[in-house]
């Protein structure tokens, strides 16, 4: 059992707080209601707190995080923060690599103070979805700009969604410094928007990939934007 979830660590948590300045303003319980850091660390909102954009054609979303790199992928690969990566090492996918050349993403990063429970950015069939990678480096604003290519480098899940308009996404979720657990609460082939799909157990990054013209941003999504999980991040076509 590691730290984080012994019941000594309850005790960091008022530390943890303080030093990560943690978003937990509308959280289901109050600090002192969890047993152990990961308890908190893994902390639910009030559903009210995070209301989803049910507007049609609205990607919404999935995390809580701040808007790191967004943009065109340029043939087979998207640039983050100075590091080029390719769809094939980000995937190990050849096919759905294929469906995203010359499209566009977006980097979503989460702190370690911000929420970890993650959503469906809209309501779509499960294609396919599996893990690989297994190192650990950090997804920091450091990690991304210095680190061994952590975005696919690091374990993550891809998910390939099929959206109810009848376009594809890619859904990658990835793990960070120290901790690659990403865990998977879903179940079943068929997501809602805004449904809980998993939850990351360290500070993490979400990358989410969208085909050649099937998809804008709005010119409210920025990099370095602050999001909330159910906010409009995309439009499509």
């Amino acid at each position: 059992m590691s730290l984080a979830k012994s019941r000594i660590s309850k005790y960091m948590i008022p530390f943890y707080r303080r030093w990560f300045r943690a978003n937990d303003v509308d959280s289901k319980h109050g600090a002192e209601a969890f047993e152990s850091l990961h308890e908190y660390f893994i902390r639910e909102w009030k559903k009210e707190a995070r209301p989803v954009d049910a507007t049609p054609h609205v990607v919404i979303s999935p995390v809580d995080g701040l808007v790191k790199q967004m943009g065109d992928i340029n043939h087979d690969k998207i640039h983050v923060k100075g590091i080029s990566y390719s769809l094939q090492t980000l995937l190990n996918d050849e096919d759905m690599e294929q469906r995203y050349l010359n499209g566009k993403f977006i980097v979503l990063y989460l702190s370690p103070g911000d929420y970890h429970r993650i959503y469906s950015p809209v309501t779509a069939k499960i294609l396919s979805q599996y893990g690989i990678g297994g190192r650990s480096f950090p997804v920091n604003k450091w990690g991304l700009k210095y680190g061994r290519s952590p975005i696919t480098s690091n374990f993550r899940i891809v998910t390939e969604l099929l959206d109810d308009t009848g376009g594809n996404i890619g859904f990658v979720k990835v793990g960070a410094m120290w901790v690659n657990t990403i865990e998977i609460t879903h179940e079943g082939m068929h997501l809602n928007k805004g449904e809980e799909v998993g939850y990351f157990s360290f500070g993490s990054a979400v990358v989410l990939l969208f085909p050649l013209g099937d998809t804008v941003f709005p010119d409210t999504i920025v990099e370095n934007r602050w999001i909330r999980t159910g906010e409009k991040l995309a439009l499509k076509r």
